[in-house]
């Protein structure tokens, strides 16, 4: 199941700058399952515990002081990806890597799967020098499924690439009719972090939302609310407010068109991503 939905979450993206189309890489590509993994002082040792089920974790130390555990311990007690029952059998539940993403010197990254239908994934990266410090993690975005890399600006530091889940099951529809709007998080190099982007990337973003045909909404019976959401929150996500209500009543015909564009602005409204690109004048 999961090889299904990595591939329709791959995020194999293109990029259409200057006649030229630059396709983005799966970050897991760049990723494996191993025991163990040094770099400099720090190790990263996967450790696992059997009781009717395999979980593992790795744990990450430097000049042998913990820092931290990976999936994280939740109020003391052991978390860990779940590899199979009395065996290892899915070791790809949890991987790490070692890879260059803002500049010259590699970032700690870890990902763990749940094994679900189409949940759960969680990422976090980390910097090793000159400090061991978190620069991404999933949840502080409501993002998930696959992280695509690539470096669309051309400023040497890759941009990661994600799904926003804020909307799954959104306005009374089920998960096959919910939009992911994409969010693309640029490394910040004064704050060290990877933060949302999506309106210095307007024309990739546009682009991108070609590939979802936009369909009129006007049969009660079987509506299809998923491609108008996501232009919706992705022109919203870009600061084109007019143009996303624009778009909304040119296709949105059913008579809760009131109701629902009231659940939409009440639900981005706590959206993380929006949030921080609202308050940013990019």
């Amino acid at each position: 199941m999961k090889k299904i939905i990595l591939f329709f979450f791959s995020l194999s993206f293109a990029l259409f700058a200057e006649g030229n189309a630059i396709k983005t890489e799966n970050i897991e590509n760049r990723m494996a399952s191993p025991e163990k993994l040094e770099h400099g002082s720090y190790k990263i040792e996967r450790i696992c515990k059997t009781n009717r089920f395999v979980t593992c974790s790795y744990v990450v130390s430097k000049d042998g002081k913990k820092l931290i555990t990976f999936p994280a311990e939740i109020a003391g007690q052991d978390t860990g990806a779940m590899f199979g029952e009395g065996k290892i059998e899915h070791t790809d539940f949890l991987k790490t890597g070692l890879l260059k993403l803002t500049g010259t010197e590699p970032e700690l990254v870890l990902m763990t799967f749940s094994g679900g239908a189409h949940c759960c994934w969680d990422y976090k990266v980390y910097t090793l020098l000159p400090e061991f410090k978190e620069i991404f993690a999933v949840e502080k975005w409501a993002t998930g499924y696959g992280i695509a890399i690539a470096d669309l600006d051309k400023d040497g530091a890759q941009e990661l690439l994600q799904t926003s889940l804020v909307y799954d099951y959104g306005f009374d529809r089920p998960h096959v009719d919910s939009a992911f709007p994409l969010v693309v998080f640029k490394y910040n190099q004064t704050l060290k972090q990877y933060l949302p982007a999506n309106r210095q990337f307007k024309e990739y973003l546009l682009q991108e939302l070609k590939k979802t045909p936009l369909v009129v909404i006007d049969n009660e019976k079987d509506p299809a609310y998923s491609p108008l959401i996501m232009h919706v929150i992705t022109l919203l996500y870009m600061g084109s407010d007019k143009e996303a209500w624009e778009t909304y009543d040119k296709y949105f015909k059913l008579k809760n068109k009131e109701a629902l564009r009231a659940e939409i602005l009440k639900t981005i409204a706590k959206d993380p991503v929006y949030s921080f690109l609202s308050s940013t004048k990019k």
